[in-house]
């Protein structure tokens, strides 16, 4: 448990809440689109309906979250107070807005005025949280090698925004000189590495090793992890924008991955030296989630070759994308909300009793039933989505979906669950 962090420093409920339940409902409106859009996986990545379900998935299933953790952070982990909470607040409205603007625009490949001012209230909601997170931590009295990844990350995640702005209105007014699909992999790496990569390196080595009570480990290596992996990022998009020699991008995802590897040797050894031996549905998929981190990487490398035909090397991406948004991203963020939610809502209605009555502990507040079948539903359905897309199987597609479907509707059952516990 963390301690030091009375009612009075918490970050508003209603201010953090809203983002993991945005969250949890686009992690079920994902599952349904990926069910509706089963045969589209064998189409180019850029077909609409697989960029509508992209921007679910990273906007609202990833981003929505990350942020509300965020903002919660600023008290606990950061040990700062929270500051403009109004702008807090608007940056959640502008987020989910423009989320289905974006969306239904996508589905339906209609590239007029709602694509555009979703794209303008998606990026008034990533600059108005930038603002939000660099005023409050401007004042943090301990920084630490972690707080560099999460900073940094919010940067690319502000960069990410508006360079998917620049391509919104590119789609209907072509004014950048480059070719839309070379922006694409920029937009998506700023997105993939410089956001949700350093995001979570830095929220998992500060979080990881208090939910398993490890021993503080030595944060060195994470200096260098950091280094390569920004360094790698922008050496990338350079080379992809100015179109430098193709030699250079496998020496930036040698980069990226080097860092990468620091990182998962780091949790490695997080993880050998933890104190809590059996770990719950939550921790298990976290941990999941950096093995399926290990499987991307030799694809990662794959990518920019062309030792396949095109269709194959197509269906590679897809599976990469795939594999990042749903298995890496997805895994993580289903286990670790099912650890902080319960957390939040138990520091607002519990912790004031703590040592004065008899209380309920932030793991009674969800059913770890559930929270298994959760598990086992959302890797059985991401394996048999991976192989059926490999395959190119529509049928295997729907089934996997079905899945999905069915872990998402238990997922947001326990967020209910906690939502409005009640003690008996």
């Amino acid at each position: 448990m963390i301690t030091g962090v009375t009612p009075q420093k918490l970050s508003p409920a209603d201010m953090i809440i809203p983002f993991f339940v945005l969250s949890a409902l686009s992690y079920l409106t994902l599952t349904v689109l990926i069910y509706f859009a089963a045969d589209s996986f064998s189409q180019h990545y850029f077909h609409p309906k697989l960029l509508a379900i992209t921007h679910v998935a990273a906007l609202g299933f990833i981003t929505s979250v990350i942020i509300g953790s965020l903002y919660q952070m600023f008290p606990v982990i950061f040990e700062t107070e929270i500051k403009n909470e109004g702008l807090g607040r608007l940056s959640f409205y502008a987020l989910m807005s423009g989320l289905l603007f974006l969306a239904h625009s996508f589905w339906v490949f209609n590239v007029g005025y709602a694509f555009h001012i979703g794209g303008c209230l998606t990026v008034l909601s990533l600059v108005l949280f930038s603002y939000v997170f660099y005023s409050s931590v401007r004042g943090c009295p301990n920084w630490k090698i972690e707080f560099d990844f999460i900073s940094t990350s919010v940067l690319w995640l502000l960069l990410t925004g508006l360079v998917g702005l620049l391509l919104v209105f590119n789609f209907t007014y072509p004014f950048i000189p480059k070719s839309h699909l070379e922006i694409l992999k920029i937009h998506a790496h700023m997105g993939l590495v410089g956001w949700i990569v350093l995001l979570v390196i830095g929220v998992s080595s500060r979080l990881l090793p208090m939910f398993i009570i490890a021993k503080s480990p030595d944060t060195t290596p994470l200096k260098y992890s950091y280094g390569l992996i920004n360094t790698g990022l922008f050496l990338f998009c350079v080379t992809v924008y100015f179109a430098l020699p193709a030699w250079l991008i496998y020496v930036s995802v040698f980069l990226i991955e080097a860092g990468i590897a620091i990182f998962l040797y780091f949790m490695y050894y997080v993880f050998r030296e933890r104190i809590r031996r059996k770990l719950d549905a939550g921790l298990t998929l976290t941990f999941i989630s950096f093995l399926l981190l290990v499987a991307v990487l030799p694809l990662a490398m794959l990518i920019p070759s062309a030792v396949l035909p095109e269709k194959n090397m197509m269906t590679l991406r897809i599976v990469y994308g795939v594999m990042i948004l749903l298995g890496v991203s997805g895994a993580l963020i289903l286990g670790q909300t099912l650890k902080i939610v319960p957390f939040i809502l138990w520091m607002f209605r519990f912790q004031q009793f703590s040592g004065t009555k008899k209380i309920p502990l932030p793991k009674d507040m969800v059913s770890e039933k559930i929270s298994g079948a959760v598990m086992y539903l959302f890797l059985g359905g991401l394996l048999i989505l991976l192989v059926s897309l490999i395959l190119n199987s529509i049928p295997g597609n729907k089934t996997a979906a079905i899945l999905l479907i069915v872990s998402a509707i238990l997922f947001n059952i326990n967020i209910a669950k906690a939502l409005f516990f009640k003690i008996k």
